[in-house]
């Protein structure tokens, strides 16, 4: 459903087009696509609001959306509910970062 999802979102013509993952409650195995024309603008990740440990998206899928959203030069905005899972996190090797908040261009001239 979500690559049916990307697919029609893609076609919809405006100045920001986004992917709101919130709660993010299984893995969701996204490839975004670079072609001009039919680019994701932002993502944004989220937790179950109020925060709940039993329905915290693991870390590992917080992470494999962050590197298919580098890999595509997309910013991803990370919801302040997901502090808990990056605190608790015990990958190993992983050396943990700071919530990315980041925020998209809308001066694209669409």
């Amino acid at each position: 459903m979500a690559d049916d999802a990307g697919y029609y979102l893609e076609q919809i013509v405006a100045k920001v087009r986004f992917l709101s993952l919130e709660p993010l409650l299984e893995p969701m195995h996204l490839h975004f696509g670079n072609q001009p024309g039919r680019k994701l603008d932002w993502v944004i990740i989220g937790a179950q609001t109020p925060y709940s440990a039993k329905t915290a998206p693991p870390m590992e899928w917080v992470q494999e959306i962050l590197v298919a959203a580098n890999n595509a030069g997309i910013p991803v905005f990370m919801k302040n509910n997901l502090r808990p899972v990056l605190d608790n996190t015990e990958i190993p090797g992983w050396t943990g970062f700071e919530l990315r908040q980041e925020w998209p261009n809308a001066d694209r001239g669409d």
